[in-house]
């Protein structure tokens, strides 16, 4: 009998193991995730989620619920779920300029009361075997950010750096920042006197700098600015992708119409682009839209 017990608690000691084993530890509040990144020098995960989106979900169900996801999560990182449709937890997404979800932020443990030391973040769904291969990239350059700002400050003049910084504060929803250093790559460019450097990056810089402008809703000056770009740039590759840009635009400002032309132009001038499909897929949206408005 006796044995038999000892089996029992031994079976009970042992599922529990593996149903540990088998499950992500998420620290059930922000505070508590902070303290135990700082004292077990870890990086903190943060998970922005809602339970209004179905990729947030997808997020949850599928690669957090993955083996090998799961093992590597709980060995190297402080985990902590957040949230967003609670009142409680809007300070923390603000904090983050969290705006789409899942957002899934990576964050260094030092000894602040404020934590703004972002390593990287993931925006959207990944599956397994992607997410675990850009958790396993910023575990291995965690001091990475700020490491570029510095190699910035030492080479004032390297365009890739300057680029892949831009890159980053655009990820982490700093746009301000971003565009002022996409600025100083132009600037960097312009003055090397290299006509072919000029022609070939800075479109592409200029429409980076147009598109910053459209994700904080300032349209009207997305818009000049993409039209001054395919002026000055006439014979820039990616024009299709350009004028798909200014039709964006021209919707938000509620000129369906005008829309209308410049995603026919797209279909009729461009007959090999990949933004095609899209055009006459938002062509479409729009004839139907006119109609049932009487625009």
């Amino acid at each position: 009998m006796k044995k038999i017990f000892l089996i029992i608690i031994l079976l009970l000691s042992l599922s529990g193991f593996l149903c540990a084993k088998d499950t992500l530890r998420w620290i059930e509040t922000f505070s508590e995730a902070i303290e135990k990144s700082k004292s077990e020098d870890k990086i903190l995960m943060l998970n922005f989620f809602s339970n209004r989106y179905r990729w947030c979900k997808k997020l949850q169900d599928n690669t957090f619920k993955d083996s090998i996801v799961i093992e590597f999560l709980n060995e190297n990182f402080i985990s902590s779920k957040i949230n967003t449709s609670l009142n409680e937890n809007k300070n923390i997404y603000k904090m983050y300029k969290v705006s789409a979800y899942p957002t899934t932020i990576f964050i260094n443990p030092v000894p602040a009361d404020v934590w703004t030391i972002e390593i990287d973040r993931i925006i959207g769904y990944l599956a397994p075997e992607d997410f675990i291969r850009k958790a396993k990239l910023i575990l291995n350059n965690r001091h990475y950010f700020q490491t570029l700002v510095q190699q910035s400050k030492l080479y004032p003049d390297s365009i890739e750096i300057h680029i892949e910084l831009a890159e980053i504060y655009k990820r982490r929803a700093d746009y301000v920042s971003a565009e002022e250093i996409y600025n100083s790559v132009l600037k960097i460019i312009e003055e090397s006197n290299i006509k072919d450097s000029f022609q070939i990056k800075a479109p592409a810089i200029k429409e980076e700098i147009a598109m910053l402008s459209y994700i904080q809703k300032n349209y009207e000056d997305a818009l000049r600015q993409l039209m001054a770009l395919e002026k000055e740039f006439p014979d820039y590759p990616e024009l299709d992708e350009i004028l798909f840009s200014q039709a964006l635009c021209v919707y938000k400002l509620k000129q369906p119409l005008k829309a209308k032309k410049i995603l026919r132009k797209i279909i009729t001038d461009f007959p090999q682009s990949s933004f095609k499909e899209h055009s006459k897929r938002f062509l479409e949206y729009l004839t139907t839209q006119i109609e049932e408005n009487n625009l």
